[in-house]
């Protein structure tokens, strides 16, 4: 069975989300600076906020039961560690 990044996720407040790896590694990235953009701007609405979940390899959040916003692995570790990573 192949192993994926992401074991699960928690939307905490203040747009802050909450990543555990598979490593065991944690981290916490804030969304809210990008809750402006277009693309993060569904993230504002606190049931969609509280919606995050995980397939392991990407983040998603969902309105009536439709994704709305989708976030890699990847993406969330440049938004961890920066571009450099």
């Amino acid at each position: 069975m192949e192993k994926v990044p992401i074991s699960a996720v928690w939307p905490l407040q203040d747009g802050v989300l909450q990543v555990v790896f598979e490593t065991g590694s944690t981290a916490l990235v804030s969304l809210q600076p990008r809750f402006q953009a277009a693309r993060f701007f569904p993230l504002r609405e606190e049931g969609v906020w509280k919606s995050a979940e995980t397939d392991g390899r990407f983040v998603r959040w969902c309105r009536d039961g439709f994704p709305v916003v989708e976030v890699a692995c990847d993406e969330l570790l440049q938004m961890i560690v920066g571009r450099s990573y």
